[in-house]
Formats: C-alpha cells, sequence, structure tokens
C-alpha cells in the first residue's frame, strides 16, 4: 500500500524546483578563459618548501641548494615515469 501524497506538498515541491531552475537559469555563466592560472610557491620554510634540497654530481664537488617547487612544477611531477640520473645542466628530452 503506497502512502497518499498531499497535493499541496506536491505542489509546493514543484514550484520550488522550478524556482531553482529558473534562479540558475538567470545566473550569469562563469567567462570562458584560457588564461592560466599561476598560483604563487609557498614561502621557504613552509608547507612543500620546509625543507631544502641539494644535488651535486660527484659526493666530493660543490652541492647546489635546488630552488623553492612550485604548485605547477608538482602537478607536472606527478605524470613523469622516468628516474633521471646524470649530469645536472643536461637537457632532458
Amino acid at each position: 500500500m503506497e502512502p497518499e501524497l498531499d497535493p499541496e506538498a506536491v505542489a509546493e515541491a514543484t514550484k520550488w524546483a522550478n524556482y531553482q531552475k529558473e534562479l540558475m537559469e538567470g545566473f550569469p555563466a562563469p567567462p570562458k578563459s584560457d588564461a592560466e592560472v599561476v598560483v604563487p610557491s609557498e614561502p621557504d620554510g613552509e608547507g612543500v618548501n620546509r625543507r631544502a634540497f641539494y644535488v651535486t654530481n660527484e659526493l666530493n664537488e660543490k652541492w647546489i641548494l635546488l630552488p623553492p617547487v612550485t604548485p605547477k612544477q608538482i602537478q607536472v611531477s606527478r605524470n613523469i615515469r622516468r628516474f633521471l640520473t646524470g649530469k645536472l645542466d643536461a637537457k632532458v628530452s
């Protein structure tokens, strides 16, 4: 046995559903932009840049401090599926 629906409640629910639909239709669409949003990197000592990392080609040579990482570098690094070794100034293809 199905419960009976109150006609007034059904009418009220339909009215609000239509109101929400009209409201969204009248809302302006966000502008389309091909411009890339640049998110600044976190300051040294905070977040992903809370530690400093150094690299070298040989243990007895000068160590080089890597620059702070940017959000874009983190996003791109998630797609890398290779391990790199060798000269730090060599071109990576």
